[in-house]
Order: C-alpha cells, then sequence, then structure tokens
C-alpha cells in the first residue's frame, strides 16, 4: 500500500491523472503483484516432512496444531495443546498443501522512549527473537528465545460437517525454542548474564512454530566458549534445517546480551515508559529503581515543605536581620532545586549506578 499511494499524485484534494475507479483498479493490480510475488516460493509439505532431517520430525502435525489454536483464538502457550484430538487437527487443511516461504521479516517495536524502530531477521543469517514467556511462576525469566529458521505464510481453512470454511491468510515461524540453563541463577550484582540454551532434540517441542505478532524485537545471545560446542542437542553431523550450512555442531549454551542498546537494558531493568512492565521482582537479576537512586534525590515530602533540618542556616547565632533574610533565601532556593523532579538526578553519578548494577567491584 505505501508504493501504491507513493505513486499517486494529489492536487487540490482531488485524485490527479484519474478518477477513483482508476485508483481502485491501480490497488487491486498492486495488491495482485504483490500476492503473486509473495507466492514465488511455494514449498509442498509432504515433500519438506520427508527429509531426513531431525528437525522436521512432526512439522505437519506440530503446524496444524499451531494454526489450529490460532483458528480457535486460543492463548499462546507453547503450542502445548493437549486437548486437541487427531480428528480435531484433521479438520485443518492448507490450501493445495503448499505454504510459502520468505527471505526476511520485520518487526516495528516501541522503543523505551516511546520512539518508532524496526528490526530485520533472515532466517539465513541464524537470526534470534524474544517473546514475552508465558510462565506465571514466581521468579520466571521474563522473556522466551529461539532461533529463527523459516519465514512462512499459507491459506489455512476448516472442514467442519462436510463444509469447508472460509481459507483464511496466515502468517507463521518456524523456530528452535531456548530454555533456561539447569542450575544457572543469573546475578546483575555478580555481573551473570542470564543463560540459555537450546532445548534438547528428544524434547517433543524444541522445534514449533510462532505468530509473528508475539515477536518483541530480536535477541543477541553470545556462545558460551568456555563450554564448546555439542551435538547431544541435536544429535546428527549432517546438513540440516537447524544450523548453518557452515556448522556441524551447536553452541552448548549462549549468554544472553542484555546491553546490546538502551532499549533492551531497559526491557530487563523495568521501568520504561515505552514498554510494558514486565519487571520481574528478583534483586539479585533486576534491581528495583529504589535502589538505584544516588544519594542526591531530595528526601524532600511531597507536600513541598522544608525541612528545617536540612537548613545550613543556625538559629543561635547573632547575626543581623538582613544576613539572616539572605540566608533564608538561599536555603530556600537551594531546598527548591533538590525538590523539582525536572533538576534531579534520578540515577545519581554514573560511577555510584555501576556500582548498583554490580559491575563496578572489579
Amino acid at each position: 500500500m505505501p508504493l501504491c499511494m507513493y505513486r499517486i499524485t494529489y492536487q487540490d484534494g482531488n485524485i490527479g491523472n484519474g478518477s477513483r475507479r482508476h485508483l481502485s483498479t491501480h490497488i487491486e493490480n498492486f495488491a495482485d503483484r504483490v500476492r503473486t510475488r509473495a507466492r514465488r516460493y511455494p514449498v509442498d509439505v509432504y515433500q519438506f516432512t520427508r527429509r531426513s532431517d531431525p528437525a522436521t520430525l512432526r512439522f505437519e502435525s506440530k503446524l496444524r496444531e499451531h494454526l489450529l489454536g490460532r483458528l480457535l483464538n486460543r492463548d499462546f502457550d507453547g503450542d502445548t495443546h493437549e486437548t486437541f484430538t487427531e480428528d480435531d487437527l484433521g479438520t485443518v487443511r492448507i490450501l493445495n498443501n503448499k505454504i510459502y516461504s520468505t527471505k526476511t521479516l520485520h518487526v516495528n517495536h516501541t522503543t523505551y522512549d516511546v520512539l518508532r524502530d524496526q528490526d530485520s531477521f533472515n532466517p539465513r543469517t541464524g537470526a534470534f527473537v524474544m517473546v514475552n514467556s508465558f510462565e506465571t511462576t514466581p521468579g520466571a525469566h521474563p522473556y522466551w528465545y529461539c532461533q529463527l529458521l523459516g519465514v512462512f505464510h499459507a491459506r489455512v481453512y476448516r472442514v467442519l460437517d462436510g463444509e469447508a470454511t472460509e481459507a483464511e491468510e496466515m502468517s507463521f515461524l518456524w523456530v528452535r525454542w531456548l530454555g533456561e540453563e539447569p542450575g544457572y541463577r543469573p546475578s546483575m550484582k555478580a555481573g551473570r548474564l542470564p543463560k540459555v540454551s537450546f532445548v534438547p532434540e528428544s524434547d517433543g517441542y524444541a522445534f514449533g512454530f510462532l505468530d509473528p505478532a508475539h515477536v518483541i524485537r530480536g535477541s543477541h545471545p553470545i556462545p558460551d566458549f568456555e563450554s564448546g560446542q555439542t551435538n547431544d542437542l541435536l544429535a546428527t553431523r549432517e546438513v540440516t534445517l537447524a544450523r548453518l550450512l557452515t556448522d556441524s555442531s551447536d553452541w552448548t549454551s549462549f549468554f544472553v546480551d542484555i546491553f546490546v542498546d538502551r532499549d533492551m537494558l531497559m526491557r530487563y531493568f523495568g521501568g520504561a515508559i515505552g514498554h510494558k512492565n514486565s519487571f520481574v521482582e528478583d534483586e539479585d537479576l533486576f534491581p528495583p529503581p529504589d535502589s538505584a537512586a544516588g544519594p542526591n534525590t531530595s528526601a524532600d515530602s511531597s507536600n513541598g515543605e522544608t525541612d528545617p533540618d536540612a537548613l545550613d542556616g543556625d538559629p543561635g547565632d547573632d547575626q543581623s536581620s538582613e544576613e539572616d533574610s539572605s540566608d533564608r533565601d538561599n536555603d530556600s532556593s537551594k531546598e527548591s532545586d533538590e525538590g523539582d523532579p525536572e533538576k534531579e538526578e534520578y540515577f545519581g553519578p554514573e560511577d555510584e549506578l555501576e556500582d548498583d548494577l554490580g559491575f563496578a567491584e572489579s
């Protein structure tokens, strides 16, 4: 649509070079070209799942399970829809049994300071994304992470009582999930970043599908080079769609880089006006904002009254009335500056912020 509107000229509020019918025809032709171009890379689901690749195991059944959950407006929970029977999954049909591959994915997101930004992903480069965690247990990590293996879309419909419903255009991501490292506790004070690793292939949901609408933005895991690489998580050294063409094994674990930019840091630290609050009440990993306040934070009461203990003047001194008036004016101005929210430094000096985060001790 933006490309189409760019080619249309407006003069005095009217559409130039044609009538509204010409505009409608132009938009429909443009939409047809977009649909044709988006379907240049068809993938036959049946042939795709016949590969001797452990990553494609149960590809079709997992896809039907994911699509059925979305068609029924189920809340996403990792696609563990245990209530779906084989008969339920059999009602889901993919038009012509073809899904269409897309080379890139673009995700818009709001930054911590309420600006718009966009991340671009290419599955062929081993891109990682992050989504909100759907775990409700106390102390659970606020995000889930996965590696992007493919970006697809298809026309999906259901057959109920012998009648087919209207086909819907649905986009979905094929991903490889990562989980928290067992026995590892991240801590900002100790300088330990969150640590994750690929879910072993023995887990039935090591590979799955994801609605692109759930993607927050890109994630930046750093390989744990000390732990090295392994084939225990995906037992094959052959070429697989779960790895880059140059790789024959996986990194044992990754550290999640939360210092990519200010927006990423605020997603873990909490309190950004442009983010929904995903703050986890874990003082080791995410110190509450009050703990990061410097000593220069005003101690005035909320009603704006001046604290007499904070005044520098001594009522016992024998001074002239002019000097007393001058001192009181200076003290009042000082207290007013300290109580002004626009003049406060919420985090205090930079070196004190580093001490609170736990990275200045070394």
